[in-house]
């Protein structure tokens, strides 16, 4: 009887280690997957792409032609103001932008408010980082008489033509915002520049 006892309970003991190792196992699984993910949380957040929660999406991107397969439409919303009559009006123009940027929130160091001296309205200017302004120098370099698109949260804030190559690391950008919505995102662009 003593025997048959503990041969049952080493049955009932090895059954309960089996289920144990499989939960084990789930677990160790989960736990994989939840590291991969906020691995990812982390690298989006510094890229600025739009799977990072909270993060402004910023991007500098070639205009290309409509025909091109990489292209995507936007529209670009300017208040402009008549110089003979002193009236305000929109005006809206439809562009294509590459979809890859050739900058982004990785190049960005810092970012502040200021006013734009022709318009009144607000400006943000961006400093960028050592890396961020020597890409920004090659690409306004071999892309002379080319426009560039800003654009923030896929919105088209501004795309001027490059004249020349520009190396000073920063870049102002005119925002058709009120000034307390573009505080709120220099504010989150450089919480975004912090936790990298």
């Amino acid at each position: 009887v003593q025997a048959m006892s503990a041969e049952s309970l080493s049955r009932a003991q090895m059954s309960e280690l089996l289920r144990l190792r499989g939960e084990v196992g789930v677990l160790r699984r989960q736990n994989t997957e939840l590291k991969e993910t906020t691995h990812e949380g982390k690298h989006d957040e510094q890229t600025g792409t739009a799977d990072s929660p909270g993060a402004p999406h910023f991007g500098m991107h070639l205009l290309v032609d409509a025909q091109a397969g990489d292209g995507q439409r936007m529209t670009n919303s300017q208040q402009i103001t008549d110089a003979a009559t002193h009236k305000e009006r929109r005006r809206e123009e439809v562009l294509y932008v590459q979809k890859t940027p050739l900058l982004d929130l990785t190049a960005v160091a810092s970012a502040c408010l200021v006013t734009n001296w022709q318009t009144g309205g607000p400006e943000i200017d961006l400093t960028l980082t050592p890396q961020g302004a020597s890409q920004f120098a090659k690409l306004t370099r071999e892309n002379i008489d080319k426009r560039i698109a800003v654009v923030f949260n896929g919105q088209l804030y501004s795309s001027p033509v490059i004249r020349a190559e520009l190396t000073s690391g920063k870049i102002p950008v005119v925002v058709p915002l009120p000034e307390d919505q573009a505080r709120e995102l220099v504010q989150k662009i450089n919480e975004a520049v912090g936790r990298r």
